[in-house]
């Protein structure tokens, strides 16, 4: 039975790492593998799912370096500026009960949706806001709560992020989208290890699954373009809103 669940969880986190590298909230197939095939409470299989984000960064960032994209240093300070909220959200992670996490979950991927919707997302001639420096640092704390709290549609939020303030291209914000996946899932993964929070026997093979399959989508993308990501993205939004209704309809 074990061998069984570490190759369910395997897949599942290579199903993850896909996904997440191209868009996100893939992290839902690692709660209901978790929850389903392992036995873990949602707070339980939502905390150990970190390991898999951090996996996602390092197979995204040396996947779009193998195929001729380098994160841009401004990610880096974007993620430096989650690094807080990171700590924050998964102080709240621990402390805060599952409904707050679903209603949270909920509000961002029908805000993403909706920007990805917008007449002129698909055009790359339309620049990104100028917003001011404190608004977009505040912007990337925000993701980083987010990153600590859900974990689940953090790719999302930080598209949504990027999308505003460095460029319309998904290939470009995908590259600079693994900075800030990998300072937010270090700085949460370090936390919550330290707590004794993470299940290491059930997060360590969708983590080794999810770094393999960030790293073959990141090199999809950029071979593919911002027109094939942004549908990955569209339909991604829309399977999630669906999922969490039925979620909701069955409560």
């Amino acid at each position: 039975m074990e061998s069984s669940a570490d190759l369910v969880l395997l897949v599942t986190g290579l199903a993850i790492g896909i996904i997440n590298s191209l868009a996100g909230a893939a992290g839902l197939l690692g709660l209901i593998a978790l929850e389903e095939v392992v036995g873990l409470g949602t707070a339980d299989a939502n905390r150990s799912l970190r390991p898999s984000a951090l996996g996602i960064g390092l197979g995204g960032m040396w996947g779009f370096s193998r195929a001729g994209r380098r994160i841009p240093s401004r990610a880096w300070i974007y993620g430096l500026a989650a690094l807080p909220g990171a700590v924050a959200g998964t102080l709240f992670a621990i402390a805060l009960p599952v409904l707050v996490y679903r209603l949270a979950l909920l509000g961002v991927i029908s805000v993403v949706l909706v920007q990805q919707l917008r007449p002129g997302t698909g055009e790359l001639t339309t620049a990104p806001d100028r917003l001011p420096t404190w608004v977009s640092l505040l912007l990337f704390f925000l993701v980083g709560l987010h990153m600590g709290f859900v974990q689940v549609g953090t790719g999302l939020v930080a598209i949504a992020a990027l999308t505003r303030v460095m460029s319309r291209d998904l290939v470009a914000v995908n590259s600079a989208k693994m900075a800030i996946e990998l300072v937010s899932s270090a700085t949460s993964t370090a936390m919550l290890a330290a707590g004794g929070h993470i299940n290491w026997p059930v997060a360590l093979p969708l983590a080794l699954g999810a770094g393999l399959g960030s790293f073959l989508a990141s090199r999809w993308s950029v071979r593919k373009g911002h027109g094939a990501v942004r549908m990955v993205v569209i339909g991604i939004c829309g399977s999630v809103l669906a999922w969490l209704g039925w979620q909701a309809l069955a409560d």
